[in-house]
């Protein structure tokens, strides 16, 4: 069983005046363990992607000012996996692909093989 999966949420500054990030997110230093053969998760992590295209990436911060048009990006990590990822059944690869969940390339990646969708 794959691990599960985490969200992304963005918000974009329109204050004149900007403002500031407070983040402390926890397990962002440390992803989730995978099971009997399970492949780890991923960190909780921020993001600001600035109006002229720096990225400052992190998992704690107490004050990193923001100016109008930033996006803040919030990213939840993902689960980790149970079992050996090789031996995930054919379709349910084929229904996460078909949901848009991952592409047919990382799934390639992850589980190993080509599966038809």
């Amino acid at each position: 069983h794959r691990g599960g999966f985490g969200t992304i949420r963005e918000y974009r500054i329109e204050n004149p005046t900007g403002g500031s990030l407070l983040a402390s997110l926890g397990r962002s230093v440390h992803p989730p363990w995978g099971i009997d053969g399970g492949e780890p998760g991923t960190v909780n992590s921020f993001e600001v992607v600035r109006v002229d295209g720096e990225v400052v990436r992190g998992g704690r911060v107490t004050s990193l000012p923001l100016g109008k048009g930033d996006i803040v990006r919030i990213v939840t990590g993902n689960g980790g996996g149970w079992g050996d990822p090789r031996e995930r059944p054919d379709d349910e690869i084929a229904r996460d692909i078909a949901d848009g969940f991952i592409s047919p390339e990382a799934a390639r990646a992850a589980y190993g093989r080509e599966v038809a969708r």
